[in-house]
């Protein structure tokens, strides 16, 4: 063998090992130790609200929910705004919207479905209810977050257009984009940015394990297919 081929051994039997180590950290993940990966509720609502919150623990302030809403939901931002953040708010319909944001611009509303169904004239529902809640020429605005950006259900928008009444977002491109802008800005805060990571492993994980159900199953995920689901 020669040397040039030693080099070459080593250098793929270094990629290789690199990926096992990258397959390993991916699965060794505390919400996923913990069983909490799909658990919309106690796991991505309680830790996304917690991003977003300017008075969360993380002691931010502001600059993940800026993040946010110029990342995920495409808005511009005054740097003076005072934002407002709250989590499953109440409708005068007795629903709850997951999170709701407030700007001095905008009434923003967002409803997040990972396993969940939707419920009739849910995001119809929604979108009144921030018209109702919009002050001061404030525009309400509509957002819809799935794995992986599909619309809402036809009995949910009750004649509602994408893209024009409400916006379709994903975790696996819009949330993870926004995370790896909170990591770089949690850089020097060495425990909330591993805590970004993990968070961002899961929603990898999440999101693969996804695809790779479907495809075992011989289904191609289209929107008829998923509204049949839905509906």
């Amino acid at each position: 063998m020669t040397n040039t081929d030693e080099r070459l051994l080593t250098e793929n039997l270094l990629t290789v090992q690199e990926y096992r180590e990258q397959i390993s950290t991916l699965s060794t993940n505390i919400f996923s130790i913990l069983k909490l990966e799909r658990n919309e509720v106690e796991t991505h609502s309680y830790f996304i609200y917690e991003l977003l919150n300017p008075q969360g623990t993380h002691n931010q302030g502001d600059i993940f929910v800026k993040l946010f809403i110029t990342t995920v939901l495409g808005l511009d931002i005054n740097d003076d705004s005072v934002i407002k953040v709250k989590r499953e708010d109440l409708t005068s319909n007795n629903r709850r919207i997951d999170f709701t944001i407030q700007t001095s611009k905008y009434q923003i509303g967002i409803e997040m479905k990972i396993d969940a169904q939707d419920q009739d004239e849910q995001l119809n529902d929604y979108l009144i209810e921030l018209k109702k809640n919009a002050v001061n020429s404030q525009e309400a605005k509509l957002y819809y977050l799935t794995l992986f950006g599909y619309e809402a259900s036809k009995s949910s928008v009750r004649g509602l257009k994408l893209n024009k009444d409400y916006y379709a977002i994903s975790f696996s491109v819009e949330i993870l984009k926004w995370l790896e802008k909170c990591i770089e800005k949690s850089a020097t805060i060495p425990i909330l940015r591993e805590g970004l990571v993990q968070y961002k492993n899961l929603i990898k994980v999440v999101n693969d394990y996804s695809k790779h159900y479907y495809n075992e199953n011989n289904s191609k995920i289209t929107d008829d297919v998923y509204y049949s689901l839905k509906d």
